[in-house]
């Protein structure tokens, strides 16, 4: 649900005080978000999405020494940024891209340069999770199609097909029996 004051927010441990962060979107009301991490220059990214909070807006930016925010928005002609962020070994911030319809698949943000490079996946139709590893790598999920998807440094994408697993059984007939 839309708020009038927060998109996210810090709890301060030692006394409880909060302090909100906002994106403004309009009609009084912010951003909404799903995704936040804390990345390896001590800024905090999250997703901050006008409609839905897990879908398709800008990268906010806390700067946690000014206290200030500011968004990064891709460059028109690339997927947005959705509800799923994660940093990398290199410095960069990774979040998952698009929505069901093509392109999907991930976003990497250089902070130093404050650009966004797109990366889409080869034949995933939803991008669910995404995380960034030592070597600056990005890997995602197409969880409708079983599929793991990953960028490597020079920027190709590779998908690997997951094996099919049986349906699982989660409550089996005799579980609350006493």
């Amino acid at each position: 649900r839309a708020s009038a004051t927060r998109t996210v927010g810090r709890v301060d441990g030692k006394t409880g005080k909060t302090t909100s962060f906002g994106v403004p979107v309009g009609e009084g009301r912010m951003a909404q978000s799903h995704g936040i991490v804390l990345g390896p220059d001590g800024r905090v990214y999250f997703n901050a999405s006008p409609r839905i909070a897990y879908l398709d807006g800008d990268l906010g930016i806390i700067d946690t020494r000014a206290q200030k925010v500011e968004t990064a928005r891709p460059p028109q002609g690339m997927t947005l940024v959705s509800g799923w962020l994660a940093a990398d070994g290199k410095g960069n911030i990774w979040s998952a891209s698009g929505n069901m319809k093509p392109p999907t698949g991930a976003l990497r943000f250089d902070p130093r340069t404050k650009t966004f490079t797109q990366f889409k996946s080869l034949t995933a139709g939803l991008t669910y999770g995404i995380a960034g590893d030592q070597d600056g790598n990005g890997w995602w999920t197409g969880v409708n199609e079983d599929i793991m998807v990953y960028s490597d440094a020079a920027g190709t994408v590779h998908e690997i097909q997951l094996p099919p697993q049986p349906p699982a059984e989660y409550v089996k007939p005799g579980d609350f029996a006493e």
